[in-house]
């Protein structure tokens, strides 16, 4: 099986627009790429039109770094016939172009080095790009991080790379939108291959103890499920074509993403206080009195947290921490310690 096989779509900076199909100017197709559809129908619309691709926090950029990083490695052992090469790997992590990440980079670059390896002559494709018409004269696009061929001919094996913390559970990875459309890619591309295994490598863990832990999650569908996988993908489309249609691209606040949206602090929709003075005060009393039960929970368990294991990162940078001394609670304590802070005086020190 080769890449050859594939049908790969027009690739470039836009994610969507009018592409000439098999190269001929008087046939156009629209291509939607998976990113596209996953940040317009089930993210935000908002995000995605105006800021589309706005990563800032401190995570997300070693994230696209290390996941470039990482494609070139594998790129490299594929042009090169060799499984693995550690010192290259180490070498270009060096090169890493910001400065205050090159030293985790390179770190994670030594861990993975033994653990990231192709196997030989069965590689179909690193940086896959596949696209399927999905209706008449639209087609989806994806790009693959890698694509094997299992030691069985009718099946095939998706390997993503995830360098963010956090994890999928497998249930929660088959209802994913991005494995699913990954994997009605492969079937539309490959009609002789009945399964499709799909394998997150999870190479970062928000677990303080399992930091350098090295996870995976692996689900298979097989060709019976495609009425399902395609209507996911349609319903997709569908949603983003009839937003683009309404010219109406609203927010929908409170994904992770918001937190590295450059929209954040002036989008009033994603602002939980931009309260309308004008609107029901009842109901802003009922929202304000849910939110501080809310708070005052999340607090309880952050304390707990952090008495035990030190302060929480923060997505945005900086890190949470809660003090637990008397000086937060009690007023004389908070006395002493203000008095304290001024040479004891008032408190005949």
């Amino acid at each position: 099986m080769t890449t050859e096989q594939a049908k790969a779509p027009p690739t470039g900076d836009d994610w969507f627009g009018p592409v000439p199909k098999s190269g001929k100017a008087d046939e156009e197709m629209v291509w939607y790429r998976r990113s596209r559809l996953q940040a317009v129908a089930f993210q935000c619309p908002k995000q995605a039109k105006l800021a589309p691709g706005a990563a800032t926090s401190v995570p997300a950029r070693f994230g696209s770094l290390g996941h470039d990083l990482l494609l070139d490695y594998m790129g490299h052992l594929l042009t090169s016939s060799i499984p693995r090469d550690k010192d290259y790997l180490i070498e270009e992590a060096r090169k890493c172009p910001d400065p205050t990440l090159q030293p985790e980079m390179v770190s994670c670059a030594k861990r993975l080095a033994g653990r990231i390896w192709l196997p030989q002559g069965r590689v179909v494709g690193v940086e896959l790009s596949l696209g399927a018409e999905i209706m008449a004269g639209v087609g989806v696009s994806g790009e693959l991080d890698r694509l094997d061929q299992t030691p069985r001919k009718d099946e095939l094996s998706i390997e993503d790379y995830k360098f963010g913390f956090g994890m999928m559970t497998a249930a929660e990875a088959r209802r994913d939108f991005q494995v699913r459309c990954y994997v009605w890619l492969v079937f539309k591309n490959y009609p002789e291959v009945n399964r499709v295994w799909f394998v997150l490598h999870y190479l970062r863990q928000d677990d303080p103890e399992a930091r350098d832990a090295y996870r995976q999650i692996r689900i298979d569908f097989v060709r019976e499920q495609m009425d399902d996988l395609e209507g996911h993908v349609l319903s997709a489309v569908m949603a983003t074509r009839r937003i683009e249609e309404e010219g109406k691209w609203p927010a929908r606040p409170g994904y992770p993403q918001c937190l590295d949206c450059s929209l954040l602090y002036r989008c009033r929709e994603a602002d939980p206080w931009a309260i309308d003075l004008e609107g029901d005060p009842q109901a802003w009393a009922g929202k304000l009195y849910a939110a501080t039960q809310h708070v005052a929970a999340a607090k309880k368990a952050l304390r707990a947290w952090c008495e035990e294991l030190g302060p929480v990162p923060l997505e945005t940078g900086g890190a949470w921490t809660i003090s637990t001394t008397k000086k937060a609670t009690f007023g004389f304590d908070r006395k002493y310690e203000h008095a304290h802070d001024r040479g004891n005086e008032a408190a005949g020190g």
